[in-house]
């Protein structure tokens, strides 16, 4: 990454000043460590610990697959009240097929991309440090 500072016009000279790219990040980067809690849901203890940690900031990947297996109904109810919980908070909700969801509180964007997108970024070579 290469910047460069100019004199007024009527100076001569310009300076620039390399920045290895790695450094840059490094340095403007948030330095807080954010941990994905994995929990998965068999009672509503389950539903209170995913609450208590997205109150807390962090962001949780809620498997519903064993509860799904031993009751539907009950994993449904679970469901529900999970989703109102994170609707009354603002949180962001995403499913990962049909037995994941990840739930990040507000500060924290999910962001989706589109097939397309995913392979164009992935074909793009890596900047150069």
């Amino acid at each position: 990454m290469v910047f460069s500072f100019r004199k007024s016009k009527k100076g001569k000279d310009s300076h620039t000043i390399e920045i290895n790219h790695n450094q840059y990040l490094a340095n403007n980067i948030d330095s807080r460590k954010i941990a994905i809690y994995a929990i998965p849901i068999m009672s509503l203890m389950d539903i209170k610990k995913t609450m208590d940690f997205l109150d807390e900031g962090n962001p949780v990947l809620v498997s519903l697959r064993q509860i799904r297996k031993k009751d539907a109904e009950k994993a449904d109810e679970f469901l529900r009240r999970l989703i109102e919980y994170t609707r009354s908070i603002r949180a962001n909700l995403l499913w990962i097929g049909d037995s994941y969801l990840i739930i990040s509180p507000s500060e924290i964007l999910i962001k989706k991309m589109p097939p397309s997108n995913l392979e164009t970024n992935a074909s793009s070579p890596e900047p150069s440090s």
